[in-house]
């Protein structure tokens, strides 16, 4: 579908190149021809990865606006525990479906599956699954996009913090569904060790893969001898005196340890067993790992640990990510480990594998203390495109920080917030020309608004055409007319001295 809005004014020019004849048009002032969804690949300037030249360009990077009319979903009198705090999308086209998980009440985490007509809208009744009916304390759910095992279109891998009937220490066990309500172990009863408590699983249709983004616990200190040490997965640990001792089975690599560490006694624990201390700390870190068939896990490795510079007690509660077009946008749980607090911070990378994290400015903000965002904006879900030129994300809360352990405190709802389509950051000012990029579609599309200067050239630098675009859109498509040009390479430079540019689709 696509949206033709009446234009102003239109100055066309002629440019000649390789003796084809394009005849290009100069938009100023005007409204422009805007698609729904573009063809080709999109590029978004979080960094300069597709940059190779630019001068007086500035970097702005923009959060989400949270909904005035959160929160979107709250707990009905027969749930379970104390309201819904995650969100984990299922079917993301009509009859929607998505998970949500809740906290107490008998069972660690209760799960219940919802249904919507558009997204936005979801059904009262909320369905229990019984994933947890064999034990686990939670789940990590995902909708098989991959095409396997056509009967079940819902898988989950449930969480064991201790032992099971079928592993005797930490692990995820492997679960699959027909309706996303019943559940049922794969056959031989497939387990995972490793990672921790926290997953995202998403099929990654670019790699032809699920990929996991979960937590895992890093250890890191001085032995008694002054050597340094790191050591990451689900320990054990023990105080002695000035003496914190780490002890089990450790994650990549797996080994046998027992070590014993310098410690100050100046303890800080952040409510979650996590132990901050000068000389010894407890952090959480994020994990990755792939997988063809969602069963056996491989490719796993730490991908995302707190800079050398963070202040102390900083460290992740885990990452949810959306595969985005050419890229990954990770929503980062970052976590003040002394505060408590937990918000959410913008990630991206090009690999699924190696994120920059922003950590300048929170993606997400917790609320005002008293506001039932306060504390903790856990777990955000993947985005959703809603087809107006905007995105939204779910987000969960309990309304208190992490260093609150009295259950009855808690009360969990979840909230929308939205951002401009591709809106994560910005450029303004000066010009940029990108690296050469391949040609795929027969119209270049550009996310902007201002006045934005726009020239196509080929590699060997020969200009292919020419206009100067005014106004604020989601997809203007300028009448440049690339059929010519598709498999090849060009540079697009832009003027954005006097307007802003989010992305471009080539």
């Amino acid at each position: 579908m696509k949206h033709y809005l009446k234009m102003k004014k239109i100055v066309r020019l002629t440019v000649v190149n390789i003796g084809i004849l394009l005849t290009i048009p100069f938009y100023c002032s005007v409204s422009a021809q805007e698609a729904l969804v573009a063809e080709g690949q999109r590029y978004l300037f979080l960094d300069d990865h597709w940059i190779k030249n630019q001068s007086g360009v500035s970097r702005s990077f923009h959060a989400a606006v949270k909904e005035k009319y959160n929160p979107v979903i709250t707990p009905k009198s027969e749930d379970k525990g104390v309201g819904p705090f995650n969100f984990v999308w299922g079917s993301r086209q009509s009859p929607y479906s998505a998970w949500f998980g809740t906290y107490g009440a008998g069972v660690h985490y209760p799960q219940y599956f919802i249904t919507s007509v558009d997204g936005f809208n979801w059904s009262d009744i909320h369905n229990e699954t019984d994933v947890l009916k064999d034990g686990g304390s939670m789940s990590c759910y995902v909708c098989n996009n991959s095409s396997l095992y056509g009967d079940y279109p819902y898988l989950c891998a449930k969480w064991y913090a201790g032992s099971s009937k079928y592993y005797p220490a930490p692990h995820w066990e492997m679960m699959r569904s027909r309706d996303g309500v019943h559940w049922e172990a794969f056959p031989g009863n497939p387990v995972w060790d490793g990672p921790s408590d926290v997953m995202s699983i998403q099929w990654d249709a670019r790699k032809k893969k699920f990929i996991a983004h979960y937590k895992v616990w890093r250890y890191k200190g001085t032995t008694l001898d002054g050597a340094p040490f790191v050591a990451f997965g689900h320990l054990d640990t023990k105080i002695e005196g000035n003496v914190f001792r780490v002890f089990g089975t450790s994650y990549l690599p797996k080994q046998t340890i027992d070590v014993k560490l310098q410690y100050s006694g100046g303890t800080n624990d952040d409510g979650g067993g996590g132990i901050t201390d000068v000389k010894v700390q407890m952090a959480r870190v994020i994990g990755y790992a792939e997988s063809s068939d969602f069963v056996h896990w491989e490719n796993e490795r730490i991908i995302i640990e707190p800079p050398s510079d963070a202040p102390l007690g900083d460290q992740s509660y885990g990452m949810q990510v959306t595969c985005y077009g050419n890229m990954y946008i990770g929503l980062y749980n970052h976590f003040q480990g002394p505060a408590g607090l937990m918000q959410a911070m913008l990630a991206w990378s090009y690999d699924g594998i190696h994120y920059t994290v922003h950590d300048k400015q929170l993606f997400i903000a917790s609320g005002e203390k008293g506001a039932w965002d306060y504390g903790m904006i856990v777990y955000p879900s993947e985005l959703m495109d809603a087809g107006n030129g905007q995105q939204f994300v779910y987000y969960g809360s309990m309304g208190v920080d992490h260093l609150v352990t009295d259950e009855r405190q808690y009360k969990g709802a979840l909230g929308r917030a939205w951002i401009r389509r591709d809106g994560f950051a910005s450029l303004q000012g000066g010009w940029m020309e990108t690296v050469t990029l391949t040609v795929q579609t027969d119209r270049i599309h550009l996310n902007m608004s201002g006045e934005v200067g726009v020239t196509l050239k080929s590699a060997t630098g020969e200009t292919i055409g020419k206009a100067v675009l005014c106004g604020d859109y989601h997809d203007f498509i300028p009448d440049m007319d690339l059929s010519a040009w598709i498999g090849k390479e060009v540079i697009v430079h832009f003027d954005m001295s006097k307007g802003e540019l989010f992305s471009i689709t080539l």
